[in-house]
């Protein structure tokens, strides 16, 4: 959750925003508060946006996103887990062991430069 008292206008923030169905995430900069008191952030391409706090978070916080698995391959994975595994864990472990060597350009600091879904599916 932003602070928005202590808050400085060009600050990163992880906007978040749901189309279709689906959730989209992309780094903006605030830009200030609205008249209405709502919070205003700008996007790479200058477009400024007034915003519900709920849809903005820092960029380094860690947290948890919905995704969507196939009921098939989610009951592979719950028939696989030992006892006291979460499915968030095992989830996590089949990213890592996919994963390559090479760190992607997301985890380097570089920012995305347009808004992609967060949705994972997963396949045997």
């Amino acid at each position: 959750m932003v602070n928005f008292r202590k808050i400085e206008e060009g600050e990163p923030l992880l906007f978040r925003d749901r189309r279709n169905n689906e959730v989209y995430s992309e780094i903006v900069t605030f830009a200030g508060f609205a008249q209405t008191g709502h919070p205003v952030v700008e996007f790479e391409n200058g477009r400024r946006l007034i915003v519900l706090p709920e849809q903005l978070s820092y960029p380094q916080e860690e947290e948890f996103v919905n995704i969507r698995i196939y009921r098939a391959d989610r009951d592979w994975l719950a028939a696989t887990m030992k006892y006291g595994d979460t499915m968030a864990e095992k989830i996590h472990t089949l990213i890592e062991e996919a994963r390559p060597s090479q760190p992607s350009k997301f985890e380097n600091g570089h920012h995305r430069s347009r808004a992609k879904p967060d949705t994972l599916y997963i396949h045997e």
